[in-house]
């Protein structure tokens, strides 16, 4: 053999394919790395420029007239926008300014100083929208008047938002409009790590100041006009501010939850498409009427069940729900749970729902006490008819529902008992869907 002592030389396609795949992969990340060091060094100049705009908008307030620094629709009032749009090196800025009155305790605080708006807080804050997030820089500083016959007089108004336990709700937007004073009143602020908002120097005004206060993933609450001026009488009515005096207004703002209505029939089968009328969760006031009825932040009046038989209310204001069935042909037999549906704060709260047919072959039991006619829970009920028996224990509504294919329509006879109460023993005649009522008698 003329080449059997010579070795092969040379690279393999493959040897070749993982060379190119190992240099895209390197390649890639060099350039993913100049991209994020390209997008840093953009960042920190637009953040430069977004120091320098707030630096610029604040040493123009501090270099006015002290009556002067103010914001249209706020209080101090005056002609400086509360939000602008900029644009500047190439970037767009939104530019906001706060400015509000604070009491100095040097010389006393309320209700010993009668005017506590003793000088002004600025607040200016410049936002942009980066590569990676939204970005703020604020500048907080204090102006002061030349003398004390320049602070302003007016009243407190103290907002404290709370939660179902009482606790403060931190960082909630707050709006607080006064539209029927000149110049209108129109303030944007946020609760600060108490829930609370605190403003001095307020114009004096009579159920006018309308509060509006939202948070992200909490229920949007707002102050009503007082009834008749609304046509129900509201839990929280729009506050009154006297000068002079520290007027005080909590309004309670929950978490939002979801509320989940299983609807099923005799047999515990979902029926889809199943309409019901749903109203429930924070009470916003009381009806004009001799025996006053809750007005609710939820109502509709036809919900409809998915192929499941689930009826789904999300985002769920926290609150007691009550339920109608709008199909005439069923009944309501049976329910998992308290009713109204209590929806606790920020959870989901899951029902059951039994609703059967008028036509179909059943019996509904319910026990009550004969005196008070109150329900008896626990109850032990049995039912025996024709190719029927069966035993229950009455829920929390003193029902016990009984319902098997085999039921037909006859005499059926029933026994109660509950520790306490005369035994019960009587007859029923069962055609379709048929109710019976016991009245158990103490001992």
């Amino acid at each position: 053999m003329i080449f059997a002592g010579k070795k092969q030389s040379g690279t393999t396609l493959i040897e070749v394919l993982v060379a190119i795949f190992l240099l895209a992969i390197i390649s890639i990340s060099i350039f993913g790395m100049f991209l994020l060091s390209g997008r840093l060094v953009s960042d920190a100049k637009v953040r430069t420029i977004g120091l320098y705009l707030a630096n610029e908008e604040m040493e123009k307030i501090k270099a006015m007239d002290y009556a002067r620094a103010g914001t249209e629709g706020g209080v101090p009032g005056g002609d400086l926008p509360q939000e602008k749009e900029m644009s500047k090196g190439g970037a767009s800025f939104t530019v906001r300014t706060e400015i509000k009155y604070l009491d100095d305790e040097s010389d006393g605080v309320f209700p010993d100083d009668v005017r506590p708006a003793d000088y002004k807080v600025i607040r200016i804050g410049v936002g942009w929208d980066s590569s990676f997030q939204k970005n703020e820089i604020a500048l907080v500083s204090s102006v002061y008047p030349a003398s004390a016959d320049d602070e302003e007089a007016g009243g407190i108004l103290s907002i404290n938002a709370v939660d179902f336990e009482g606790a403060g709700v931190p960082q909630c937007e707050v709006d607080i409009l006064e539209p029927g004073l000149s110049p209108a009143v129109e303030i944007h602020t946020r609760t600060d790590d108490y829930g609370n908002v605190i403003l001095y120097g307020m114009p004096e005004s009579l159920d006018g100041y309308q509060i509006y206060l939202k948070r992200s993933g909490y229920e949007e609450v707002r102050t009503y006009p007082p009834y008749p001026a609304t046509w129900f009488h509201p839990v929280d009515e729009h506050p009154t501010v006297m000068e002079s005096d520290l007027n005080m207004k909590s309004i309670r703002i929950d978490e939002m939850g979801e509320l989940k209505i299983g609807i099923k029939d005799q047999a515990d089968n979902g029926i889809s498409g199943f309409s019901v009328a749903i109203k429930g969760g924070r009470i916003l006031g009381y009806t004009q009427e001799m025996e006053p009825q809750p007005v609710y932040v939820f109502q509709e009046d036809n919900l409809i069940a998915d192929e499941s038989g689930v009826i789904t209310v999300q985002p769920a204001s926290a609150g007691g729900y009550e339920m109608n069935l709008n199909d005439g042909n069923y009944e309501l037999v049976q329910l998992d749970t308290s009713y109204p549906f209590e929806l606790p704060a920020g959870q989901t709260k899951q029902v059951e729902a039994k609703c059967v047919r008028k036509e179909v072959n059943s019996l509904l039991v319910e026990v009550l006490d004969s005196a008070t006619r109150e329900a008896i829970p626990e109850a032990a009920v049995t039912v025996n008819g024709p190719n029927f028996s069966g035993n229950k224990v009455t829920d929390n509504f003193g029902r016990a529902f009984f319902w098997q294919e085999i039921m037909e329509s006859g005499d059926y006879t029933i026994d109660a008992a509950m520790d306490g109460y005369e035994n019960y023993n009587g007859l029923v005649a069962l055609n379709q869907l048929t109710k019976k009522e016991i009245l158990l008698e103490r001992q």
